[in-house]
């Protein structure tokens, strides 16, 4: 391994690049075992961070690069100890030792107030303590599901993300119809069953090494486990609030997320917030787009090119449930997102890998989705033109939705939130 002779910063920092880089091409191989999560999470790091890269590695000389990677470098790792330690790890892994190129470590207590000294909430990891806490605050009984998303992620691991629309119990100086996000990140589910037309009526449940989140009377999440963050902007208000020991609390935040004074900011409020990650292509094929499948002069060439964009043969990777509703005074209409892993079409290269096509609804008037719709390859049933989809079912209807508007395809394209922990 490298040693910390001057110079040996900026190395670092552009080794740190390039495994980043490599970690999403392992990521998006081969569309079975696509990992969005990491290519998320990876990407995100750099966020930030790309600008003071250039910056350092763009000094005129050797000792000035050292100096200004060394200060990237402490910013970067400043996010967190997550952070820090996928830092030291792939540095490592380039062949340079980092720690003692980093100042030292300092624990989060997660703890946060903004400037104006209002406390905000933390995100925690979902116990009963926890549980009980978020039933005193907000009324479960009545919350609603407003977005689900499943997804594979890589080969094995099964993961989700769940947003509750709940009304407040406490008081606090809001209109009485505001109703709070509760955002739910689970890692490893072991169990899905949803239907939208049950959603109302919400459950959280903490056992020995597994949490299971109720929907409706028949809707369950079962996983190892889970964290939960209230998105409530009077969250300092709250029973769960008051409760906390004050002098964990004197941390005071001098900018604002986002400003120049807070440069990891943008990363904070983008790990909390409902991202929409652009998916990198890496060796995906293009493919023909709609566009041009109806670009064809000939009526059985335009046939041929729609049909060859509808799959024979499918994974589930993806599916992802948002219910029509108003946040922040803006409509979203009702969608789902269907992300299916397709094999190589015939005659093409014998080392063609999988790709991923996503299939999107608006207006969705069913949707029914279960764990075991993601267990190995299927034969889609759809229903419409290839061009205008109306239904889909997979695996024996495990996962079903009809909707008003028809379903339009798309090459490996998406969006949805993804879990905030990591680097």
């Amino acid at each position: 391994m490298r040693t910390t002779r001057n110079g040996t910063a900026a190395g670092a920092l552009g080794a740190l690049l390039d495994r980043s880089l490599m970690q999403m091409v392992e990521a998006s191989a081969d569309a079975r075992t696509y990992d969005r999560e990491t290519i998320h999470r990876v990407s995100d790091v750099w966020d930030n961070n790309a600008i003071p890269l250039f910056h350092a590695l763009g000094a005129r000389t050797s000792w000035g690069r050292d100096r200004r990677a060394r200060a990237a470098l402490a910013w970067m790792a400043a996010l967190g100890l997550e952070r820090r330690k996928w830092m030291v790890e792939q540095s490592a892994i380039a062949g340079y030792a980092l720690e003692p190129l980093l100042p030292p470590p300092v624990e989060d207590d997660h703890h946060d107030r903004n400037k104006r000294g209002v406390v905000r909430a933390p995100m925690a990891v979902l116990t009963t303590d926890v549980a009980v806490g978020i039933g005193i605050d907000y009324d479960l009984a009545t919350a609603e599901v407003r977005s689900l998303l499943l997804e594979r992620i890589g080969g094995t691991r099964w993961a989700g993300t769940l947003t509750v629309a709940a009304r407040r119990r406490y008081a606090a100086e809001r209109p009485a119809d505001e109703v709070v996000e509760l955002l739910l990140w689970l890692d490893g589910v072991t169990e899905a069953n949803f239907d939208f037309r049950d959603s109302s009526g919400i459950t959280l449940g903490c056992g020995t090494g597994q949490v299971a989140i109720g929907m409706g009377k028949r809707g369950i999440l079962r996983a190892a486990g889970a964290t939960i963050l209230p998105d409530d902007s009077v969250w300092h208000l709250s029973v769960a609030s008051r409760a906390l020991d004050e002098r964990a609390l004197g941390r005071v935040e001098d900018p604002a997320p986002g400003d120049a004074g807070d440069p990891n900011g943008a990363l904070r409020r983008l790990r909390r917030s409902d991202s929409r990650p652009v998916f990198v292509p890496g060796p995906f094929r293009r493919g023909e787009s709609i566009l041009g499948a109806g670009a064809h002069c000939r009526a059985s060439r335009r046939e041929e090119a729609f049909r060859r964009l509808v799959p024979a043969e499918a994974e589930l990777r993806l599916a992802k449930y948002v219910a029509a509703h108003t946040r922040y005074e803006h409509p979203r209409v009702g969608s789902v997102l269907i992300q299916l892993a397709v094999p190589p079409r015939p005659h093409r290269e014998r080392d063609e890998c999988w790709s991923l096509r996503g299939l999107e609804f608006k207006s969705p008037r069913h949707f029914r989705v279960s764990d075991t719709a993601f267990h190995g390859a299927t034969d889609p049933r759809l229903v419409g033109a290839p061009e205008a989809v109306r239904s889909l079912s997979l695996s024996g209807g495990n996962l079903t939705v009809f909707a008003d508007g028809a379903g339009t395809w798309g090459e490996g394209t998406g969006e949805g939130q993804v879990g905030v922990g990591g680097v």
